[in-house]
């Protein structure tokens, strides 16, 4: 078990540290009081989910915020006799530690402090640990020949986009910036500077990352995915499991009255919840304007909760590849009154021209990061080869062009006696893979396949062998990173530290393996349950089997429109599937998205004839086949055709097929000429 004790001293009034000790660190926690002003809670008395130290750690943190008189600690035991003994050992430590505990500090075990060190800051010493703060998600900092390079010519964006920071605070009021360059230029280093610095502000935000990527397949947002990272919900967990996951995290942190949007929390990250008897979300889901409302409800609700109590930053990294989902819940988020939140947005220039009104309306900031100035590259490297001559440096400045990427990999070049320098960050990359062992090449070769990131399981699958020693050694040569968590359950994740080192790496493929390894990526993650299906589609059409990809594609449009009914996404997928050579009922599925998608446009006769063809290819009186004939009848009223449509309907609803529909289909047709009736005068029928 993981114990905290909090102690505000002696007061005749309960200062709710239970309920917030509980609303932070999740309804299992067991709360007790100790004595006047001391609270106990403990994490993991019914059952360990392995991450107790973390959250008590993480609860202790935001206390001090919250009671910044009080005082804690954290101690951590291991269930090795009764549950009751067990945390009795734990108290004990805590009860020491808190006689040497400074108010508005929080104090460690050895045991905690052992258990935390490589996740947070921790200061040692003879009797236990400070802790500090935990150390951000994928802020490793950047070495080159094994050296950590400080941040250099950006103070002034830097320095901007924490005056966005303390604006926000302020007035409360959302703030944005659009941090674009091309490819390494710099992005993800201001991007770390800048939240290492926050962390140090008088109030320090939370942070959630999101990460643009084009090998998604559309199904699950960037922000669903990186909420999905916050819940601690992964792919491949037992589905029942995900939904209470999800319930949990909602009832901790939102008002009773609004524990009924847990489930559209569900919708945004792709965990549907049965609707069997939730008569919201089974209207939501039958109502694409209605979803869309509820979801943003959901995300505005818990984003201004948890604002007021920490102020909340949204990182998108890569954001000229993030999905709309992402970026038009950022703007419905940036027009919330006072909401202590910024959105941060790093991107290639080219999001100007794929979104050229981008947040439009939001108080935003954009910053375009030019070329590292010719003093601060030197510095650079300076900093890496000190001993390097005046001619050398004055070489390496100007083949880096004011990139400092590029700067890196010829310093990198440099200090292993590489004298023919490359012309482009590219061929350096690549010369850079070929330098490699061949089992180390493969490993990294292969793992470009999955896209930015990937799983250790998935490359053994991939190359039928062990990579753990190949994935270190390419850690150790700065390609790679160890992500700090998975979004697959039991993997180890993994990420390329640059695009471009990925993009080299699988530009190296030749194209027969490369349809291979799709292919086998695909039935990976499958495997392992991946939820976004677009992305499980886009492999196998890759892969070449186009007939399991218009499969999953089908599919992959449903999810779409059930989790939150974006038309662009949907339409894509549908797209891609029909390109796949989709027969029959998945033919159908397909185009009826697409009528689905075209009837909401306003492109009424893509509209109606895609409906006619998806009607010829399902069965009758299905499903589908009834919401073929809803939308064509739909399409044909709307564009003026409201006999043609009247006419459909009472076809659909003759003795043909009557005896084959449900009484919901049925109903549903009804609905629809009742609209056709109105619509030609004939209001008695």
């Amino acid at each position: 078990v993981a114990c905290i004790v909090v102690d505000v001293g002696d007061t005749t009034q309960d200062p709710g540290v239970g309920d917030t000790l509980r609303a932070i660190a999740g309804e299992d926690v067991r709360i007790e009081q100790l004595a006047v002003g001391k609270t106990v809670g403990v994490l993991g008395v019914e059952h360990s989910r392995g991450d107790e130290v973390m959250r008590a750690a993480r609860a202790a943190l935001q206390i001090m915020q919250e009671f910044p008189q009080a005082r804690a600690v954290v101690s951590n035991g291991h269930a090795v006799t009764a549950r009751s003994n067990l945390a009795g050992e734990a108290l004990d430590r805590a009860a020491r530690q808190l006689e040497n505990a400074q108010h508005g500090g929080v104090r460690l075990d050895l045991h905690a402090a052992a258990a935390l060190e490589t996740r947070f800051e921790i200061q040692r010493d003879g009797h236990g640990a400070h802790l500090i703060r935990e150390d951000l998600r994928d802020l490793t900092p950047r070495n080159v020949v094994g050296r950590p390079t400080p941040t250099v010519g950006r103070e002034k964006e830097i320095a901007l986009l924490q005056s966005l920071y303390v604006e926000m605070l302020r007035d409360s009021f959302p703030r944005a910036a659009v941090i674009s360059g091309p490819a390494g230029i710099g992005k993800s280093r201001v991007r770390s500077e800048l939240i290492q610095r926050l962390e140090l502000a008088p109030v320090p935000p939370e942070t959630i990352i999101c990460r643009g990527d084009s090998m998604a397949g559309g199904s699950v947002s960037a922000l669903g995915k990186a909420l999905r990272a916050t819940m601690g919900v992964q792919d491949g967990a037992n589905h029942h499991d995900q939904v209470q996951l999800v319930k949990r995290f909602v009832r901790a942190r939102l008002p009773r009255s609004l524990h009924f949007l847990g489930a559209f929390m569900g919708e945004l990250i792709g965990v549907p919840f049965p609707d069997q008897n939730d008569e919201p979300l089974a209207a939501a889901r039958a109502n694409d304007q209605l979803m869309q409302s509820r979801v943003r409800m959901a995300l505005e609700a818990y984003l201004r909760t948890q604002a007021g109590r920490i102020p909340q930053i949204i990182i998108i990294e890569d954001a000229h590849a993030a999905d709309d989902t992402t970026m038009e819940l950022m703007d419905w988020v940036l027009g919330c009154p006072e909401i202590r939140i910024c959105v941060f947005a790093f991107a290639q220039p080219e999001i100007t021209l794929r979104r050229p009104n981008l947040w439009a309306k939001a108080r935003k900031a954009t910053i375009a990061l030019g070329p590292l100035p010719d003093d601060m590259a030197e510095r650079l490297v300076a900093g890496v080869l000190p001993n390097c001559g005046a001619a050398v440096t004055t070489r390496l400045v100007r083949r880096a062009a004011g990139n400092p990427f590029v700067l890196e990999e010829l310093i990198r070049a440099t200090s292993e006696g590489s004298h023919e320098l490359p012309l482009s960050v590219l061929a350096m990359v690549q010369r850079r893979l070929d330098r490699l062992d061949p089992s180390v090449r493969e490993v990294v070769r292969a793992a470009s396949v999955f896209g930015r990131t990937f799983w250790s399981g998935g490359l053994c699958a991939l190359l039928d062998r062990a990579v753990d020693d190949d994935l270190v050694s390419a850690e150790k040569e700065e390609l790679i990173y160890r992500q700090t968590s998975s979004n697959v359950a039991g993997q180890t994740e993994y990420a390329f530290r640059q695009a471009l080192v990925r993009e080299a790496a699988h530009a190296s493929l030749l194209a027969e393996d490369r349809t291979g390894l799709h292919l086998a990526t695909g039935d990976w993650l499958e495997s392992v349950g991946c939820v976004d299906l677009g992305l499980i589609a886009h492999h196998f059409e890759l892969g070449g089997d186009r007939g399991r990809a218009a499969s999953l594609y089908a599919r992959a449009t449903q999810q779409v429109l059930a989790n939150f009914g974006h038309m662009d996404s949907a339409l894509d997928l549908a797209q891609r599937g029909l390109r796949c050579g989709a027969e029959g009922s998945e033919r159908g599925q397909l185009l009826l998205t697409q009528a689905h998608v075209f009837n909401r446009r306003g492109r009424l006769s893509e509209s109606i004839e895609a409906a006619e063809e998806s009607a010829k290819l399902v069965p009758p009186a299905s499903d589908m086949w009834v919401e073929a004939q809803r939308l064509l009848s739909e399409s044909l009223i709307e564009s003026g055709r409201a006999t043609e449509g009247d006419a459909r309907l009472s076809w659909a609803l003759g003795s043909k097929f009557s005896h084959k529909l449900s009484p919901r289909t049925r109903s549903l047709l009804l609905a629809a000429r009742v609209r056709a009736l109105i619509d030609l005068n004939r209001t008695a029928e």
